[in-house]
């Protein structure tokens, strides 16, 4: 039956209806006129009847219109539905194919299955919202009511007979007992007030658990969003480790397992947590496919040196540094990309300098590995030295003024010169250089470590460079005046992530970098900066093209300001200048300290 048919059979069937219900209707009528007409007696059971012809009739019509109501929202339905698929087969949106209004599409639209993260997450924004709501009401309620039992309390020690006076005198009948209204009155508010205060008390007790539940709810939710990021980080089928999740709360492994099976029980967590190996999984397929799984075979022994196996990554350095991974396997496609490293150099032990290392030599062959240190308290770092074992590499801490050679490059440590408790001044800072053109590395070098090392080397070191790489990612504390007055650079290139949380780089030394005329490239707006030099010139590339670096602006002569009553000298945007009357310009910091002039502690150290 085509759809022409269908309709001409439901606007019959709805005649026919209509037709019944005025046919009782009429015959109802009919009835009545000639009961009024010739007098009722006689026609009680016939008008009944009739009443009840015309109800029947009547609920005959409503449950025809409700059924009708019902097909047309199913009708209403299957066409949405249907132009659903329409529009995804054509390409098209909704909107196009769907020919109803938007609340009608809402409505009819099935709500898409949430995955499994997203549940978590779902669930976890619900136990912290309900953690706050119930913490916020708890302690509202028990500082209320502990305020009211400690009135209570305080009253019980506070009434006395003289407070009160002697009223009357009352004598109990039989028992010859006497009885002041002092005594009385004293009895009955003592009786009254210590009633009070333990039911203020237990309140107070009960919202205080309710306030613990509160903060358990709050922990447990925060717990989850935690676990719901781990696993948007990674694979969750294959199970989230609870040793990972502890590390990411910065809590110990025991503690969160406990919190873990605590969710769990509660039902808080729609997880499946496997005991045996400590790993948490989202679904419950997930855990039973774990289950099935056949148990790991023991690792093989480790080859000896020559033998060639593939160490894959632990865990904590797959998950955070894959991208580099990838990135690495692209260069050793590249015609004109290294197939082994003579030199690997580890700044310092930071996670965001040594971070993408393990990764490297697992990768690429390398004959030397150089850091500032052999231990560090990070599991990046222990990455980091377990590959360079796996290479049978040493880890060698250079020295100021150690050198070697790649090809007509050659490398200098400058730094560092001494011992620091802070890492960043720890950073190994090489100066490289090929043909007349030099490059300049600090890692997170500060001013005081900057300093030290201008000291260190005086006069017997050219610190003159065509590029250097600004320390501290363009930090406050980092690349200090008489540092830049030294290197004097034509570039200053400024590796800094876009949007971080530390304002890098600050005004202070972009501030100082622009009086000195240098041109800034800085990562966050350029991408990837590639520095390339044939001996004579360098020549930049980076990733967005639509960007430029900073421009030079005409350089301004960088020169120390000195105070002629205290023999200080200042860096131009030092918080202490003097007044103009008592200056004396310095061209170079040499110069000040030759006529006998100090550095001022607060702005070059």
């Amino acid at each position: 039956m085509n759809h022409r048919e269908d309709d001409t059979t439901q606007e019959n069937e709805g005649k026919q209806v209509q037709q019944e219900l005025e046919e009782q209707l009429r015959a109802f009528g009919n009835t009545m006129s000639d009961a009024f007409a010739h007098g009722f007696e006689g026609r009680g059971m016939d008008i009944g009847d009739r009443a009840f012809d015309v109800g029947k009739a009547a609920v005959h019509a409503a449950n025809y219109g409700i059924s009708e109501a019902g097909k047309a929202m199913r009708q209403a339905r299957d066409s949405y539905y249907q132009s659903q698929r329409q529009a995804h087969a054509n390409g098209g949106t909704a909107e196009q194919y769907a020919g109803m209004p938007q609340w009608a599409r809402n409505f009819f639209a099935s709500r898409p299955e949430l995955t499994p993260v997203e549940k978590l997450r779902k669930c976890a924004k619900e136990r912290y919202s309900s953690g706050v709501a119930l913490l916020a009401v708890g302690i509202t309620f028990a500082v209320l009511f502990g305020l009211g039992a400690v009135g209570c309390l305080i009253g019980l020690g506070i009434i006395s007979p003289a407070a009160l006076g002697d009223v009357v005198v009352s004598t109990a009948e039989g028992g010859g007992i006497l009885m002041t209204g002092t005594d009385y009155a004293m009895n009955t508010a003592y009786n009254v007030l210590g009633i009070v205060s333990s039911v203020l008390g237990l309140a107070t007790a009960g919202f205080g658990w309710m306030a613990a539940c509160g903060v358990s709810q709050r922990e447990a939710g925060r717990q989850m969003g935690q676990l719901a990021d781990l696993a948007d980080s990674m694979d969750g089928g294959k199970g989230l480790p609870v040793e990972m999740l502890a590390d990411l709360t910065h809590q110990k492994k025991k503690k969160t397992l406990k919190r873990l099976k605590k969710s769990i029980r509660k039902g808080w967590l729609n997880a499946w947590l496997d005991e045996k190996t400590e790993t948490v999984y989202l679904t419950a397929e997930d855990y039973r496919a774990a289950q099935e799984r056949p148990e790991p075979q023991p690792a093989p022994a480790q080859p000896e040196q020559g033998d060639t196996a593939e160490t894959p990554l632990n865990l904590e350095t797959a998950r955070r540094f894959a991208k580099v991974l990838e990135q690495e396997q692209q260069l050793m496609q590249d015609a004109q990309g290294v197939e082994e490293l003579a030199a690997v150099v580890c700044t310092h032990a930071h996670e965001d300098h040594v971070g993408g290392l393990p990764s490297v030599l697992a990768v690429y062959p390398t004959h030397a590995v150089y850091a500032p240190t052999r231990t560090y308290a990070s599991k990046v770092f222990d990455d980091f030295v377990y590959y360079a074992d796996q290479q049978r590499l040493e880890i060698t801490i250079p020295s100021p003024g150690d050198s070697w050679t790649l090809g007509e490059t050659s490398v200098t440590v400058l730094g560092p010169v001494q011992s620091y408790a802070d890492p960043n001044d720890t950073s190994i800072i090489l100066r490289v250089e090929y043909g007349d053109t030099s490059f300049l590395f600090t890692g997170d070098m500060e001013t005081t470590a900057e300093n030290d090392m201008l000291d260190y080397w005086g006069s017997r070191m050219s610190w003159k460079a065509d590029v250097l790489k600004v320390g501290h990612h363009g930090s406050d504390t980092s690349t200090g005046y008489r540092f830049l007055n030294e290197v004097s650079p034509d570039y200053a290139v400024i590796s800094v992530g876009k949007g971080n949380a530390y304002g890098h780089p600050h005004e202070e030394p972009l501030s100082r970098l622009n009086q000195a005329g240098i041109t800034i490239l800085r990562t966050d707006e350029l991408g990837t900066i590639v520095a390339r030099t044939d001996g004579k010139e360098v020549t930049f590339t980076w990733d967005n093209q639509s960007a430029n670096p900073e421009n030079a602006e005409p350089a301004q002569p960088v020169q120390f300001i000195g105070n002629v009553n205290s023999h200080k000298f200042h860096a131009p945007d030092c918080a202490n200048l003097p007044s103009e009357k008592k200056r004396i310009i310095f061209d170079t910091y040499e110069e000040a300290i030759d006529a006998g002039y100090t550095p001022c502690g607060s702005c070059l150290g």
